[in-house]
């Protein structure tokens, strides 16, 4: 087992624990997601080792390759850290929001923008959560490698 959270650059890092322990972050948890999800408000930051995907899996992928990131508003930052390991990536599933609720967090089309510039297109839509206004607020996404 692998004790690191994944990120684009090595070292220590911030992990911002919510009550609710699935939705902490390396980023800050926003309003809006409290809002969103109640019991989520941050309780409490630990110090985390923080590696790159590549140096922790890189050498280890077989072929065929599915890489799931669900990483709580961080799914950009560790993709800038899987270089190696996404060239070797046939298919992808990851989580994306459509509203901020991290500090600093990439919303979904920037994720669709980087992932499909490492060859990997939007193939399907899944697990869609809307707020009860009807706004789409995440969902998860399925890349799949250009053949």
């Amino acid at each position: 087992m692998l004790e690191a959270a994944a990120a684009a650059e090595e070292g220590q890092r911030h992990l911002h624990v919510s009550r609710k322990t699935d939705s902490s972050s390396l980023l800050p948890i926003l309003k809006p997601y409290v809002d969103a999800f109640p019991g989520t408000e941050e309780s409490r930051t630990v110090s985390v080792e923080a590696q790159t995907l590549d140096s922790m899996v890189a050498e280890r992928i077989r072929r065929p390759c599915l890489l799931k990131v669900d990483a709580q508003g961080g799914e950009l930052e560790v993709l800038a850290g899987a270089e190696a390991v996404l060239r070797q990536v046939d298919v992808a599933y990851v989580e994306c929001s459509f509203v901020e609720f991290y500090r600093g967090q990439a919303l979904a089309d920037e994720l669709i923008l980087a992932l499909f510039n490492c060859g990997l297109r939007l193939d399907g839509v899944y697990g869609l959560v809307r707020d009860a206004r009807g706004r789409c607020l995440q969902a998860d996404l399925l890349f799949r490698r250009d053949s």
